[in-house]
């Protein structure tokens, strides 16, 4: 039960820093954000501390992420289209507009 609760704390920590290092946010950063200690996002991203509802409502809104994103790799695998949609909520709002217009081009080709 305790190795199940560590793996659990190391991929939604793991999660939290992919999406943080993609939105370009410095440990530091996003502490002031979520006004909490380095030393803590530290903790939680190494697995190392769990991180409470709250916060992870938080940190989801500061990163602009869908929460099914911190906790990517927990459950079943998901589909494609949950994998792309995850993918997709993580880039600038710029990229996505890029992507929305490519998916427009390949559906109104094939028309």
């Amino acid at each position: 039960m305790e190795d199940e609760k560590s793996n659990i704390l190391q991929v939604i920590g793991s999660n939290i820093k992919r999406a943080r290092l993609l939105r370009g946010f410095t440990q530091e950063a996003l502490s002031e954000q979520l006004d909490t200690s380095t030393n803590f996002i530290s903790l939680v991203e190494r697995g190392a501390s769990g991180v409470s509802l709250v916060n992870l409502v938080d940190i989801c809104n500061i990163l602009e992420v869908n929460p099914t994103f911190l906790f990517e790799g927990l459950f079943a695998p998901t589909t494609d289209n949950d994998n792309l949609i995850n993918s997709i909520s993580l880039l600038s709002g710029e990229d996505r507009a890029i992507v929305n217009n490519l998916v427009n081009y390949i559906i109104n080709s094939k028309k």
